[in-house]
């Protein structure tokens, strides 16, 4: 389940989905933003000034699944 949804900027569905993962020792991470409808992913890594954002997002690239 993500940590919270919310309405696509690109389709204008109710399915952009939200997920914050941590990094290592608390500091950091990364927020993957990922829409279920058209499948829009963006991301943000890092942390306060340093924090960095992705668009377009390689979502299965960085889940490691390959395009068939």
């Amino acid at each position: 389940m993500a940590d919270r949804v919310q309405i696509c900027e690109k389709c204008d569905a109710y399915a952009e989905e939200t997920w914050s993962l941590k990094g290592g020792q608390g500091m950091g991470g990364r927020d993957i933003c990922a829409c279920m409808n058209c499948g829009r992913a963006h991301s943000w890594k890092g942390s306060g000034n340093g924090r960095v954002m992705e668009e377009p997002f390689d979502l299965m690239g960085f889940l490691g699944i390959q395009a068939s």
